[in-house]
């Protein structure tokens, strides 16, 4: 075999060569994303593993940006044929139960070409060797040594097994699976030399070896600590390598803990295609074997016929399978590994059936013709299978792949650079993957230097706004900005950036951004506008900017998405044939981001169609979101509310609760219109309006109240909602028609104590506003003569009193409450809390012990804290918050109090240190802030 297809591995690789090369691409595809970004400097450009990665790619990284996918790709094409080629010798090399030496050219060659078929055209392998080249690289280094391994089993010349061990030590700073396959190899090396293993020289040359190769672990720690750009310390670069090796090497006991059945159906799948060359039998035949031999033997050669068909079959990535198991834990690894092991299971697998046949074996008695013509049948029967395996495996592959490799997803960043004005600017968004994509097709249109991209979630960190400032200086880092930015900073740097650069968002979104700007559509991106001194007050959309975004969307229709339209599903028969075996499908998740990313800005067009009126239009890009999308949400929802305003049916709104229970919280519409884009249906704006409201975003919490209150006029919850936001944004003129409007559908309904009360609060804050606190406290006394039973609404008129520093009646409300109920916490809470803010702590210690005597709560405990800091109780004060920070209870505040009693004790080192913790974890310019800031410096004179 070796002498007849010597050529066969250079053959194997130079047709890889010619395939992979010719289904590759040339644009950015999802599934290089991350080592192109690093490459090209779009995101981190640090690599925490993968060392001869990063020296194979280290030339890439001067070379124009816009070369880099393709340059990733050619890479990838090289290392997949290099390892065919390898998988081709090394079937050659296997040991196998009988000699090739008699055996037809052909019948020596299926073997290598089943491993070369099975293994080169499965989907994942394909996918890798025409996209990037990170698991190939680890692929070829197990290969590799693989491959010496057996030349050195072969020709038993020492050279062999010392470059098998350099190999193994390379592969061990590069893959982790060799790392953990170690002591296999040890045991594999103490096989093959028996017993000349056992000498101390070559232990130690072996040993030599191997580390050599392992030494390069320290080449990207030590690259990556030592440059003088680099965001991280010598220290913090070996912490971060070692901790990434860590997690590597606890992938299988994380997956095994997490479900062992997953895990030991993923270890199944990779014992099939190893068992054949782990558990072998002589074959020579039955001619002479006894009844129960023959039995025996039948079973073992039925059973690696199983074997054989196994291995056919999971190279077709059947379900379940080893991909499938790990993605159902959320794990998305090629598994180049199990691919290469597969291949070479079916190789031996084919050869050893080829050498049992009789067709290779020369039997010494004499034979029939029809004997050896039914014997002649093995090789074409082999032939006709693999032809049949290849052409099955290309057929499933080749156009998931095609399409992946000419329909990227670079070109949604290649649309929204075509959407920018002439010019220059900033492009934000808060989905990395999203602006790699944006940011490759800058490159490729040689716009980088016009445009500078940001990632909004770290642009509050310093290092971050350091490589801003050093790409453009435009204030991103100065000297009063040299600390972890809060959300309130961070929307103030922006507006300063705005005020010389023009800023757009790449995709529909939301925040504390959002506060101070509000979008304007062009083409799939958003210009982002500052809001004036009146941030509710939009001016209307110019009509020729509708009307260029329509024809934008209807030839990005017709010319493009329309092809992105999914087929129609195959016959339910042949999906039933299909799932019968275990076979889906080829996976095209570039298709799927694609339409997903796109049907987003699509659903926010139809949006704004629906808000302005025109609901013909509006429908039309709901529809088409959904023929993109069928799973798009927000497209649902705002389809429906469509149909039913054409209609003329008047809109109902659910009860907020009902809402909740019907949308389980806010945190789940959040991520629908994270994920689906924005909606227009008037309950779930009211949820989504009522979780900005928590999070304390009223501007855009305003826009959806309003939009629930255009849908369903005259529903008191989202007015009241909306009074209250108006006052908070001291905007009077705004609350007072709303509260009227209230009160007087409010009479029309039954008794409600809830929107009484809500009523109440809201016109107190109304009054407070517009100076008339007689009439405020008149308010809230008003909704207490009418529920004087009710506590809940005693509580909330006494938090209301202290809201307006109106302590008098407070006081006067809790120690009625107590009057009646003595352990009524809330007003035991209030009463002290009232105590304490006019200066008699002395008398509120008491009243917080009975407190915290009745329930352990930590903020009573903060609170007694700082009253007996007040009256000078350090000891006690001290427990408090030791016994806090035991439970776990770690605020600022605990650490500003510490750092008070360590003051008072003359601790100079303890106290700075908590007034440094309270600097750091609280919000420039707050109370807390402020007061560890001073106590700083006063500690200043100290320190020297």
């Amino acid at each position: 075999m070796l002498t007849q297809t010597r050529r066969l591995p250079l053959y194997v690789a130079l047709a890889a060569l010619v395939v992979y090369t010719g289904s590759m691409g040339g644009g950015l595809t999802f599934n290089e994303l991350a080592l192109a970004s690093k490459l090209a400097g779009w995101g981190e450009p640090w690599m925490t593993s993968h060392p001869l990665l990063w020296l194979l790619t280290l030339p890439m990284q001067v070379v124009p940006a816009a070369w880099i996918p393709l340059l990733l790709k050619l890479l990838a094409v090289v290392l997949a044929a290099a390892i065919l080629g390898l998988l081709t010798r090394t079937v050659q090399l296997l040991p196998w139960e009988h000699p090739w030496d008699n055996a037809g050219r052909l019948a020596c060659a299926l073997p290598g070409l089943t491993a070369a078929a099975v293994c080169g055209l499965e989907f994942s392998f394909w996918q890798e060797a025409t996209t990037t080249c990170g698991d190939l690289l680890d692929l070829l280094l197990l290969a590799t040594a693989g491959w010496l391994l057996l030349e050195y089993n072969i020709r038993r010349e020492l050279r062999w097994l010392n470059a098998a061990t350099f190999v193994w030590g390379l592969g061990m700073a590069e893959n982790w699976l060799m790392l953990l396959a170690l002591p296999l190899y040890v045991a594999t090396v103490v096989w093959l030399r028996r017993t000349k293993f056992f000498r101390w020289e070559f232990i130690l040359r072996l040993a030599g070896l191997g580390l050599a190769g392992f030494s390069v672990y320290v080449v990207l720690p030590m690259a990556t600590g030592l440059w003088p750009r680099s965001p991280w310390t010598l220290g913090q670069a070996w912490v971060a390598s070692l901790h990434q090796t860590k997690s590597a090497l606890l992938l299988p006991h994380t997956i095994w803990r997490a479900d062992r059945f997953v895990g030991l159906t993923a270890a199944i799948c990779f014992l099939v295609p190893i068992m054949p060359l782990l558990v072998r039998m002589r074959d020579e035949g039955m001619r002479y074997e006894s009844r129960a031999g023959r039995f025996q033997l039948w079973l073992y050669r039925g059973l690696r016929l199983g074997l054989l068909l196994a291995c056919c079959w999971l190279a077709f990535d059947p379900n379940p399978g080893a991909r499938q198991a790990m993605r159902q834990m959320g794990i998305r690894q090629p598994l180049l590994t199990f691919d290469y092991l597969n291949a070479l299971g079916a190789a031996f697998l084919t050869g050893s059936f080829l050498l049992i046949s009789g067709w290779v074996i020369q039997d010494l008695r004499r034979r029939s013709r029809e004997m050896n013509s039914w014997r002649r049948l093995p090789v074409p029967f082999a032939t006709v299978s693999l032809t049949a395996i290849a052409v099955g495996l290309a057929a499933r592959n080749l156009p998931a792949i095609w399409r992946m490799n000419h329909h990227p997803v670079e070109q949604f960043g290649e649309l929204a650079v075509k959407s920018l004005p002439a010019g220059c600017g900033v492009v934000l968004s808060d989905d990395p993957d999203k602006l790699i994509v944006f940011q490759a097709a800058l490159a490729r249109g040689h716009m980088e230097a016009d445009w500078v991209t940001v990632e909004t979630p770290r642009l509050p960190t310093v290092k971050y706004r350091a490589r801003l400032e050093q790409r453009r200086p435009t204030g991103w880092l100065t000297d009063q900005t040299r600390h972890e930015l809060t959300p309130v900073e961070t929307l103030g740097l922006l507006e300063q950036v705005a005020r010389t650069n023009r800023l757009f968002y790449l995709h529909p979104g939301d925040g504390q951004l959002f506060e101070g700007f509000y979008p304007e559509p062009i083409g799939t991106i958003y210009e982002l506008k500052l809001r004036g001194k009146n941030p509710v007050d939009l001016p209307p959309m110019p009509a020729a900017i509708r009307e260029a975004n329509e024809q934008f969307w209807t030839r990005l229709w017709d010319q493009k998405l329309a092809a992105m339209v999914p087929p129609p599903p195959r016959p339910a028969w042949w999906k039933r044939k299909m799932a019968q075996f275990g076979l889906s499908p080829a996976p095209r998740d570039e298709d799927h981001v694609l339409r997903e990313w796109f049907s987003l800005p699509l659903e926010g067009w139809g949006m704004t169609l629906q808000e302005q009126g025109r609901l013909r239009e509006a429908q039309a890009r709901f529809e088409e979101v959904l023929k993109l999308n069928a799973n798009n949400l927000s497209a649902r929802v705002s389809l429906s509310c469509n149909t039913n305003l054409q209609a003329g049916h008047k809109l109902a709104l659910f009860e907020l609760h009902d809402a909740e229970d019907r949308l389980d919280n806010h945190d789940r519409v959040n991520l629908m219109r994270k994920f689906c884009g924005p909606f227009d249906e008037q309950t779930d704006c009211y949820v989504l309006g009522s979780g900005y409201y928590d999070y304390g975003w009223l501007v855009q919490a305003e826009e959806q109240l309003e939009r629930v209150r255009t849908l369903t006029p005259g529903s008191p919850g989202p007015e009241l909602l909306l009074a209250e936001i108006y006052n908070r944004l001291r905007m009077p003129d705004h609350s007072r028609p709303l509260v009227d409007q209230v009160r007087a559908e409010i009479q029309k309904l039954p008794a409600n104590s809830t929107l009484d009360l809500d009523l109440a609060l809201v016109e107190s804050q109304l009054c407070v506003l517009q100076t008339n606190l007689a009439k405020a406290r008149g308010a809230l006394q008003s909704v207490l003569n009418q529920h004087p039973d009710d506590p809940e609404i005693a509580n909330r008129v006494m938090s209301a009193y202290l809201a307006l520093s109106d302590v008098t009646n407070a006081l006067e409300l809790a120690e009625e409450r107590l009057a009646k109920s003595p352990d009524d916490l809330p007003s035991l809470k209030a009463k002290a809390l009232i105590l304490k803010q006019t200066g008699q702590a002395a008398a509120a210690l008491p009243i917080m012990d009975h407190v915290l005597a009745l329930t352990n709560d930590p903020p009573t405990r903060l609170n007694r804290a700082f009253a007996r800091i007040e009256t000078r109780d350090f000891a006690s004060a001290k427990c408090d918050l030791d016994e806090l920070n035991t439970n776990g209870q770690v605020s600022v505040m605990v650490d500003l109090g510490l750092g008070l009693v360590a003051d008072h004790g003359h601790e100079t080192n303890s106290a700075r240190h908590y007034f440094q913790l309270c600097l750091s974890n609280s919000p420039a310019g707050t109370p807390a802030w402020l007061q560890a800031h001073i106590r700083l410096k006063m500690l200043e004179p100290a320190m020297k």
